[in-house]
């Protein structure tokens, strides 16, 4: 029997979660070839949420769930249930608003046992707003730029892994993380499928511009020192057009004359190398800042609360 674990972090979700959980379970109840354990994750939410996953893992004997302190993040939320995984086969990640479709999940499943490591779910055609389709956008050419993800590999955060990579990310213990950027370091071995993007259940998306700037940040500096490295780029070329001006100027005054003392030119210089300094002095803070807080074994999260299936009962 094949083991199947699905984490799903959920964020002020209390109906949505109960209609995921209830379709899961209507789509594995006839496939006696899988073991499957839901871990739900509530992360921060201060309504009812959690309240109902307790009522769901009395409902079902393979639902656990875990009520985090505080918002940490979908990426951390991800990470809770690894300590209750062993000798997995396949852990499937999915959202808790009900555009996955849980019959995907066979597919993903499929395609792992192709000898795949990770696979995504590609989304064709998304039911998001402009916005939330320019973020996701973006995102993906940081990861694409900073980690190094493959062009033909589209990003979603509906996936599956396989054993190997639940073990690897057993390991992972950054409070910053970044599951691709992770992954990225583990295999290449990596590929989609594709599939329907349903709409929203209820609610809207709990990413707001500062949570997408917090994620575009976490992408560009985990695993790659790429953002050092434009900023050397970027410090040569200023100087060597500092250096080349410099030239012209002496040359232009040695033989030709009439030059004239420019302050708004000298002005806009002082400006332009001026930001520059301080953007890459901030870059330089943020890696010395994460540095600090990992060797200083800042939690990646706290859990308040937890219900384990029962299933489990006896096993932990």
């Amino acid at each position: 029997m094949k083991k199947v674990a699905i984490t799903i972090p959920c964020y002020y979700s209390k109906k949505n979660i109960v209609n995921v959980v209830n379709e899961i379970h209507d789509v594995f109840k006839d496939k006696e070839e899988y073991d499957l354990l839901v871990f739900c994750i509530n992360d921060g939410s201060t309504d009812e949420t959690f309240d109902y996953i307790t009522e769901l893992s009395q409902q079902y004997d393979f639902v656990s769930g875990f009520d985090l302190s505080k918002n940490y993040g979908q990426a951390t939320g991800r990470l809770v249930p690894l300590s209750y995984i062993d000798d997995i086969d396949y852990l499937i990640y999915m959202d808790d608003d009900g555009q996955h479709d849980p019959q995907d999940i066979f597919r993903l499943i499929e395609k792992v046992d192709e000898g795949y490591d990770v696979v995504y779910a590609n989304f064709p055609d998304k039911t998001h707003s402009f916005m939330k389709k320019l973020a996701s956008n973006i995102n993906t050419a940081i990861m694409h730029y900073s980690v190094g993800k493959p062009k033909d590999v589209h990003l979603s955060s509906f996936y599956a892994i396989n054993g190997m990579m639940v073990e690897a990310i057993k390991s992972y213990k950054s409070p910053f993380p970044t599951m691709l950027g992770y992954i990225m370091q583990v295999t290449n071995k990596i590929t989609n499928i594709d599939a329907v993007h349903r709409s929203r259940i209820e609610g809207h998306s709990g990413y707001n511009l500062k949570k997408m700037i917090r994620l575009w940040m976490d992408g560009f500096v985990n695993f790659s020192i790429v953002p050092l490295r434009i900023s050397s780029f970027v410090g040569v070329a200023v100087a060597v057009i500092g250096f080349v001006s410099a030239l012209f100027m002496i040359c232009k005054k040695l033989f030709i004359g009439g030059v004239a003392n420019g302050f708004t030119m000298m002005f806009s210089a002082f400006m332009i190398i001026g930001g520059f300094i301080l953007v890459s002095l901030g870059l330089i803070g943020e890696y010395l800042g994460r540095i600090y807080l990992t060797i200083s074994d800042m939690p990646q999260f706290n859990v308040r609360r937890k219900v384990i299936a029962k299933k489990l009962e006896g096993k932990l």
